[in-house]
């Protein structure tokens, strides 16, 4: 698995818990916030869902994730 530097490139609406350039680290099923005391649960939340997903190296043979990825761009 790849470890992944998730950072706030825009606040759509009011937050007083982060600013653009926050980031947190995931290494494995670990989550760490280096920089920062506080990170928002409802941001963490919101892309949680597609963070094992970009861990992964989708250059397996069989694949799912790259056999759609070439099918979208019109491959095999």
């Amino acid at each position: 698995m790849q470890d992944l530097k998730v950072r706030v490139k825009e606040i759509k609406g009011h937050c007083d818990i982060m600013r653009e350039g926050d980031y947190f680290i995931v290494r494995g099923s670990k989550l760490s916030i280096p920089e920062s005391p506080y990170f928002c649960y409802w941001a963490i939340q919101s892309v949680a869902p597609m963070l094992p997903a970009k861990q992964r190296k989708i250059d397996e043979q069989g694949d799912w994730m790259a056999t759609r990825a070439r099918r979208e761009q019109g491959v095999g």
